[in-house]
């Protein structure tokens, strides 16, 4: 998957896909056609072969259905039996929650690579403001989760927790990705 993602090999990721696969990327889209054209490419949402790059590098989780089926969950971070309690219980609000996808996460007083460095950080969970999040530009103003410090981060670094979630299960003995979608249409809240 990943390599057909890097390559952005349509045919290689499309054989990976389930004939009804929910993109439902603005509305309830099923089906390849609707993947690759909601989603993978989509100008008005960047490149989808870049964002499942992205989602399968930061890692999922793996886990057995009711019926012995395999399911896992990309990023790990949005699987509903593990993580996302976790950020229920801190009370987050997942749209506004970013975390960060390296370990070397600059934070910066000011908007420029040039401005002094507040922190460095591996991994952080960072908030931003509501009227942040649709920014073009990709300085975040961002703040820690327990607001010990604030400053501008590269949204490039960061994944926010309402992004897109890729599931793939088992079916018919053979693994394929059954959705693409962000993780509130997933949850059944959006």
């Amino acid at each position: 998957m990943l390599r057909a993602c890097a390559r952005r090999d349509q045919r290689g990721l499309l054989a990976l896909v389930d004939e009804s696969v929910a993109v439902s990327m603005g509305g309830g889209i099923y089906g390849k056609a609707g993947l690759v054209s909601d989603f993978l490419n989509s100008s008005s949402k960047g490149s989808g072969y870049a964002r499942l790059q992205q989602l399968l590098r930061l890692g999922g989780t793996i886990r057995r259905d009711s019926a012995g089926r395999l399911t896992a969950t990309y990023p790990y971070l949005q699987d509903e039996d593990r993580h996302s309690q976790l950020v229920r219980q801190l009370d987050f609000e997942p749209f506004v929650t970013f975390v960060g996808t390296t370990p070397d996460v600059v934070v910066h007083a000011a908007p420029s690579s040039r401005s002094p460095v507040v922190r460095r950080l591996a991994y952080p969970v960072l908030i931003t403001p509501y009227d942040a999040v649709g920014r073009t530009d990709f300085w975040l103003p961002v703040t820690a989760a327990d607001s010990s410090f604030q400053g501008y981060a590269d949204a490039r670094q960061l994944y926010c927790l309402a992004d897109v979630t890729l599931t793939v299960e088992q079916k018919n003995g053979r693994l394929r990705i059954t959705s693409v979608a962000p993780f509130d249409w997933r949850a059944g809240t959006g």
